[in-house]
């Protein structure tokens, strides 16, 4: 049985340097994964699509930490124009909410 995608980029994701030992970025995934589906910035989850839809943005997301709000929000942005498209991405504003509630939770992470 093969390595899924998602699983090739967990495992890129833990090999990554952020100053996070293994289970507090295990902690950091599923923490950056509550925020992005409570604000489902395309829609899909409030559209029904499983809570698994966004993992792919989630794990580029969480590669993109520690950062500052503006460039993560920057970088959020990015990542959901590249796996959707401009329209679907929304402006910059959407994800500026998104980045300080995962920036308030790496913090307590991280800590």
């Amino acid at each position: 049985m093969g390595v899924s995608s998602i699983e090739q980029e967990l495992v890129k994701l833990f090999s990554s340097r952020n100053g996070l030992d293994m289970s507090n970025k295990t902690v950091l995934f599923v923490e950056v994964k509550k925020v992005i589906n409570a604000h489902d910035p395309v829609g899909l989850i409030s559209g029904g699509a499983p809570e698994d839809e966004y993992d792919s943005e989630i794990i580029k997301v969480t590669r993109l930490l520690p950062s500052d709000r503006k460039a993560l929000a920057e970088g959020i942005h990015d990542i959901f124009v590249k796996s959707f498209d401009e329209q679907s991405a929304g402006g910059i504003e959407r994800y500026e909410l998104i980045a300080e509630k995962i920036l308030e939770r790496f913090s307590a992470i991280s800590a």
